[in-house]
């Protein structure tokens, strides 16, 4: 087994030294890299296909054409049209390539760094925010949160909630957010008819996986929490 993930570990560029946080840090860069590369590909066809939109009308409207160009002029510009195609297509063939074997890659690295966050035993500072946690009794919560940035609104990014209590959430969030960053909770709750809302901020981070300590929720938002908490099953 230890050999096995030792090799996978090599094929996704970690090695046993290499922390949680830097792998993730990786993984995050590598899927910036597959979106530019998509981008690319689509900006590729767009230009394609203005291109040959152009020769297309060319061709059925001679009238649109300028005077100075000759019919012999047309035959050449449609055999460019050609060879752009041809390039095209090799291009297509490449960067798919590419993507896929990104995909690959990063397939690889995600299962290593959830396997890595798994064998990882927690440090003192996590021990301690996890005795914390234990003080208020934790619930299962399964919902699609929404979680928003309050020193910049217009940052968002979302997750799924794992746990609740009165005081606190936890969550798995894909993009990493650092400890003492203050945020606005949403997630919608079966017997209100629109998202719970509420502000939080990040106690911690373990890998995807976020806790985050309620501040001051209102009258309202404290009795849905209460009630979130009897009807759950604990955790």
């Amino acid at each position: 087994m230890e050999d096995r993930l030792a090799a996978v570990m090599s094929v996704s560029g970690l090695s046993q030294g290499t922390s949680f946080d830097a792998g993730l840090t990786e993984t995050l860069a590598k899927l910036e890299s597959l979106e530019r590369a998509e981008w690319w590909r689509w900006t590729a066809v767009l230009i394609i296909s203005v291109a040959l939109s152009v020769g297309v009308v060319t061709m059925a409207y001679p009238h649109v054409r300028p005077a100075i160009i000759s019919e012999t002029e047309i035959g050449t510009i449609l055999q460019g049209l050609l060879g752009l195609v041809l390039l095209f297509d090799i291009f297509a063939f490449y960067q798919q390539m590419r993507i896929s074997r990104m995909r690959r890659d990063l397939a690889s690295q995600i299962g290593v760094l959830s396997t890595l966050e798994v064998l990882r035993p927690p440090n003192p500072m996590e021990e301690m925010q996890r005795a914390n946690r234990r003080k208020s009794p934790r619930f299962l919560l399964d919902a699609r949160l929404k979680v928003t940035m309050r020193s910049n609104p217009k940052k968002q990014v979302f997750g799924r909630t794992r746990d609740i209590s009165e005081t606190g959430l936890g969550a798995v969030i894909a993009d990493p957010l650092e400890s003492g960053e203050r945020v606005i909770l949403e997630f919608p709750v079966q017997f209100l008819d629109k998202a719970l809302s509420i502000h939080a901020v990040v106690c911690y981070r373990r890998g995807f996986h976020h806790g985050f300590e309620l501040l001051a929720p209102e009258v309202e938002q404290a009795a849905a929490i209460r009630q979130i908490c009897r009807l759950a099953k604990p955790a």
